[in-house]
């Protein structure tokens, strides 16, 4: 079954509070040496602590959402579309923005030109690629590709469940169960580890995405209830509550849980979200942070409201350069935008002579 507009509506608002938020991670927080108090250094501490586990959180959601879209009316019959789709909303979009940013790195210096090095960085796993935030996406493009084994255990809801909280306990202990060493050795592989850290998200918005129209509310908290209940029984009694399966369960509840607020429907900037992005790493470099930072140590306000401003002025200044980027190219080659968002404009957009 279709998503319905509710849905669609509040994937597109929590795409954009989520993408903000991960901007607000990668900008470096203000030390604690410059607060004015002990009391506003132990809130500039909780302020930092709060959003490093924001990353967390927001990374779970981006893989949940991905396998819940995904999944949604999933069938082999319907993967190859399903697969095309992905070609042009993940895959090229991801490829293009390596290259810009390959290039970016060149002109600057920072980067030796090289195909191999190019290659491996982009798809290889090896390490981060050029534009680092971008590697979820290559990542869940391979689990879009790999669906297919997912569909053979989703036959029916019970099963997909069992099947979840299995792979869940596996990934949990690969450390300690998978120790022969190939499998190291492909755990230990350049970032590996970290996509399969984030895998039991992809998981749980598959299985909702796949069962969503047969699960009701009231099994919707059984199901919760189970995972928090796994969790206990391989992280300690602190594991639901400080460890990682709350960060990876929290995107699913506000999925299903979380009504849509219709003040913040159909807003305009939901356009600019890809693009925010795609470029608040390569565009919004050390160097522009560093000014942000000088020029709020320079005020000399508590360090724990400077924690907050540096963040709020690098998300507006990565609003404001995905607008010009967006509306400029929405005029001048509409059509590099549209690849470049994966699809992701403005119907008024023209793409086409």
């Amino acid at each position: 079954m279709k998503l319905t507009k509710e849905k669609s509506d509040l994937i597109k608002i929590l795409n954009f509070i989520m993408t903000c938020f991960m901007v607000a991670y990668h900008t470096r927080g203000v030390d604690s040496s410059i607060a004015v108090s002990p009391f506003d250094a132990g809130l500039n501490d909780y302020l930092s602590g709060f959003f490093n586990a924001m990353g967390g959180i927001v990374m779970s959601y981006f893989f949940t959402v991905t396998g819940f879209l995904l999944f949604n009316h999933l069938t082999f019959e319907t993967y190859g579309r399903k697969i095309r789709k992905r070609v042009s909303s993940l895959l090229m979009p991801y490829v293009l923005w390596q290259m810009i940013v390959t290039v970016k790195s060149v002109v600057q210096g920072r980067y030796d030109l090289s195909l191999v090095t190019f290659l491996k960085l982009t798809f290889g796993f090896v390490a981060w690629p050029a534009d680092g935030a971008m590697w979820y996406v290559y990542a869940v493009f391979i689990m879009a590709l790999l669906s297919p084994l997912l569909l053979i255990l989703f036959r029916n809801k019970r099963k997909a469940f069992v099947s979840v909280i299995v792979i869940f306990v596996l990934l949990h202990a690969r450390w300690i169960i998978f120790t022969n060493p190939y499998f190291v050795a492909i755990m230990s592989w350049g970032y590996i580890d970290n996509v399969l850290y984030y895998l039991p998200a992809f998981l749980i918005g598959a299985f909702y995405g796949k069962f969503h129209d047969e699960i009701s509310p009231e099994y919707s908290t059984i199901y919760v209830t189970l995972l928090l209940f796994v969790s206990f029984c391989t992280e300690g009694a602190w594991g639901p509550l400080m460890n990682s399966t709350l960060i990876l369960m929290f995107p699913i509840l506000l999925l299903i849980g979380l009504p849509t607020a219709p003040s913040l429907v159909d807003r305009k900037i939901y356009k600019l979200t890809f693009l925010m992005y795609a470029v608040h790493q390569p565009l919004l470099d050390d160097h522009v942070k560093e000014y942000a930072y000088n020029f709020l140590t320079f005020l000399h306000m508590p360090a724990s409201l400077d924690n907050i401003l540096i963040r709020l002025m690098v998300i507006a200044l990565d609003i404001f350069i995905s607008l010009l980027i967006y509306s400029v190219l929405s005029k001048i080659c509409p059509q590099l935008l549209k690849l470049l968002c994966g699809g992701r404009t403005d119907n008024k957009v023209k793409t086409s002579a």
